[in-house]
C-alpha cells in the first residue's frame, strides 16, 4: 500500500454526489480515479485488468457514513478481492477513529512495512495490523507477487543493463508466432526460381534464429527474475569456477571482482551463443534442472546447415578427399519438418520452465 496524493477535479463539487445519483455520474468520475491510482488497487497495489476488474470503494461505507461516502478522498480504486474483503467492515478504536488506512490521506509506511525476504507485510501499529487483517493483504498471491517484485528490483539495481521486464509467457508465444509466419511464407513459395531458393535459405536459417532467441530470452529472463537461479548459474557455470590451475584469489582480487560483478556476469550471459546446444544444455540443467530432449540429432544437423547457409551461402565445407563441396537442398518439406522439430523441442523445454 502506498500514499496516493490526489486532487479533486473542479467539476466534482458541482455533481453533489449522493446515494440517489451516484450511479448516474459514476462513468464520469471513474476514469479520473483510475488515472490517479495508476490503474492499481489502492489497497493491495495489484494491477487492475480483465482478470481483476477495477472497483471503487467508499472508504467510509456509504451505508454507515452517507455524509462522508462521496467525498473525493473517500473514493478508493480497488480490486474486487479487496472490495469484497472490506465490504462494510470499518473497525475503529475506542475513540471512534478508523483502524483502516486510507491511502488517499495518510502514509501507509507509518503503519506497515514489507519484509522483502518473505514478501509479507508487517503491521507497525495497531492500524497497520488491522488493515492487513481486514483487507487480507498477506494473501498468497500478493506475497508471491511482492517477493518476485523485490527480486526484480534487487537484480535490476545490480544489473541495470539487462532488460528483465518481458513476461515469460510471451517468450514462448513469440517463438510460435515467428515459426507460424515462416510457415505462411513457405507455403506461398513456388520453388521454381533462384529467388525462391534464396528465400528458402533465409527461412530455414530464421527457424534456428527463433530457437536461439527463445533459449536466450527464457534463460536470461528467468535468472534475472530470481536471485536463487542467478546465484546457481554463477556457482555452476564453468567460467566462474576459477581457472584450471586452482588459482586462489587474494582479498584485493575478490573485492575487485565483486565491484565488477555486473559487468562480468552481464557480459558473459549476453555473449553466450545460444544455438551452441553443447554449452546451453548443461546451463539449463545446472541452473534450473531442466532437461533437454534426449534425441537432438536433427536439431544439431539443422544448426550446422544454418551455419553453412549463413557463412557459405548454403555450401558445405570442401571435402579433403574429393576437393569439392556439396550444396544443401532446402525446400518446402525441409522447412516444415524443421518447424515441427524445433517446435517440439521448445515446447518440451517451456513446459519445464513454466513449472519453476
Amino acid at each position: 500500500m502506498k500514499f496516493i496524493p490526489r486532487r479533486e477535479p473542479e467539476y466534482f463539487k458541482d455533481l453533489n454526489l449522493s446515494i440517489d445519483n451516484y450511479q448516474r455520474y459514476f462513468r464520469q468520475i471513474r476514469p479520473d480515479i483510475i488515472r490517479e491510482f495508476n490503474n492499481k488497487c489502492g489497497y493491495c497495489e495489484c494491477d487492475l485488468n480483465l482478470t481483476s476488474l477495477p472497483n471503487i470503494d467508499n472508504f467510509y461505507p456509504k451505508s454507515i457514513y452517507p455524509e462522508k461516502a462521496f467525498e473525493w478522498n473517500n473514493l478508493i480504486l480497488c480490486c474486487q478481492v479487496c472490495n469484497i474483503s472490506k465490504a462494510n467492515r470499518f473497525p475503529q478504536d475506542e475513540n471512534g477513529n478508523s483502524l483502516l488506512i486510507n491511502p488517499s490521506i495518510e502514509n501507509p509506511d507509518e503503519h506497515i512495512e514489507l519484509d522483502a525476504n518473505s514478501g509479507l507485510l508487517n503491521g507497525l501499529t495497531e492500524k497497520g495490523k488491522v488493515t492487513i487483517s481486514t483487507l487480507g493483504l498477506n494473501r498468497q498471491e500478493l506475497v508471491e507477487f511482492r517477493r518476485r517484485n523485490e527480486n526484480v528490483q534487487q537484480i535490476q539495481s545490480l544489473f541495470p543493463s539487462i532488460n528483465i521486464e518481458q513476461d515469460r509467457n510471451t517468450i514462448y508465444q513469440t517463438f510460435i508466432d515467428n515459426t507460424k509466419m515462416i510457415s505462411d511464407v513457405n507455403s506461398k513459395l513456388k520453388y521454381n526460381s533462384n529467388e525462391d531458393t534464396l528465400i528458402a535459405y533465409l527461412l530455414y536459417a530464421n527457424i534456428i534464429t527463433s530457437l536461439e532467441t527463445y533459449l536466450a530470452d527464457i534463460f536470461i529472463n528467468t535468472i534475472f527474475h530470481n536471485t536463487l537461479y542467478l546465484r546457481k548459474f554463477v556457482e555452476t557455470y564453468p567460467k566462474f569456477k576459477g581457472n584450471e590451475n586452482g588459482h586462489k584469489f587474494t582479498l584485493s582480487e575478490i573485492y575487485n571482482k565483486y565491484d565488477k560483478i555486473e559487468e562480468i556476469v552481464t557480459d558473459e550471459i549476453l555473449g553466450i551463443i545460444y544455438h551452441n546446444l553443447q554449452t546451453i544444455k548443461p546451463m539449463f540443467k545446472d541452473t534450473f534442472e531442466v532437461q533437454f530432449p534426449k534425441d537432438m540429432r536433427n536439431i544439431f544437423i539443422a544448426i550446422q546447415v544454418r551455419h553453412d547457409i549463413v557463412h557459405r551461402n548454403g555450401k558445405t565445407k570442401i571435402d579433403k578427399e574429393t576437393k569439392s563441396f556439396t550444396e544443401h537442398t532446402i525446400g518446402k518439406v525441409e522447412i516444415e519438418n524443421l518447424i515441427i522439430e524445433t517446435s517440439k523441442f521448445v515446447e518440451e523445454i517451456d513446459k519445464q520452465m513454466m513449472k519453476l
